[in-house]
């Protein structure tokens, strides 16, 4: 058998070193410039974002007064508060407020959906999180969206606001026993099925701090 020093081999598979050594060089400058390729395409989409709540004046009412805890109320649909004096909500009617609320909802629910995805990280949640927690505390907006998922899910469907109801729920945002419909925090102002409601109080309680 025939050994070779390391120098032999070296001087014998010198090119395919090389060759080694520059793949391995290439691999790296490109995953490097993929990483800040997503970086750049991701800081587009937060812009974008961010663009829509501040810009969108639908969006941009619905935020305002959920910031303010104060305009609108929620018994099954949702109506302006007989104490409001700003008139850019009294001359709303409760079909164009309802589409306000959804339009923020999914606004919002699709920057959970992102996020569950992982197109964006947990640093570019921060700048939303403000606006998604003061919607998850609106007592009226959870109550919305409270009823909707229940009665979603009696029909078996899944809500149109699941994202955002789960990353909240996650974030400590929404109590835990959301999905109960025997919560100690939430009300349910919509018909569900009797058979529904049997099955659900007949499940264990979500225990909640």
């Amino acid at each position: 058998m025939i050994s070779l020093t390391i120098g032999e081999w070296l001087s014998s598979n010198l090119f395919d070193c090389v060759s080694l050594i520059l793949a391995a060089i290439g691999g790296l400058f490109a995953l490097h410039q993929w990483k800040k390729s997503n970086i750049y395409k991701r800081g587009e989409i937060v812009e974008k974002l961010i663009k829509a709540v501040r810009d969108d004046e639908d969006i941009a009412t619905i935020m305002d007064v959920v910031d303010w805890n104060d305009g609108i109320e929620y018994d099954g649909k949702f109506y302006i508060s007989q104490t409001v004096e700003r008139s850019d909500l009294n001359q709303l009617d409760d079909e164009e407020l309802f589409k306000k609320v959804d339009k923020t909802l999914a606004h919002f629910s699709y920057i959970c959906y992102l996020r569950s995805q992982r197109t964006l990280t947990k640093e570019d949640m921060k700048v939303f999180a403000y606006g998604i927690k003061r919607l998850a505390v609106n007592p009226h907006i959870a109550d919305y969206l409270y009823s909707l998922y229940h009665w979603s899910t009696s029909i078996g469907v899944q809500m149109s606001y699941i994202y955002l109801v789960d990353y909240c729920i996650e974030q400590g945002y929404i109590y835990a026993d959301f999905k109960n419909i025997t919560s100690n925090y939430y009300r349910n102002f919509l018909k569900l099925p009797n058979a529904y409601l049997d099955k659900e109080k007949n499940k264990l309680p979500v225990y909640t701090e």
